[in-house]
């Protein structure tokens, strides 16, 4: 995935769910500045670990989603 696309989408989740880059850095066990580069598109996940890292964001996402009852409008 392109690099700003990858930030975008990654943006626009943790937007929705309210998020913050603390709560994904803490979960995926990362420092809140390589969040932020992941968000602004300047890096991207090792490709070694993209997969996993993606399958951890996306449960998190949806537990957040959740429990706040979260809804597309």
């Amino acid at each position: 995935m392109e690099k700003n696309n990858y930030g975008n989408v990654l943006r626009n989740l943790l937007a929705f769910s309210n998020t913050k880059f603390i709560i994904l850095g803490n979960h995926l066990g990362y420092d809140v500045s390589y969040i932020s580069k992941w968000c602004s598109g300047t890096k991207l996940p090792a490709s070694k670990s993209i997969n996993d890292i993606n399958k951890q964001i996306a449960s998190l996402i949806g537990k957040e989603i959740i429990e706040t009852k979260k809804t597309f409008t």
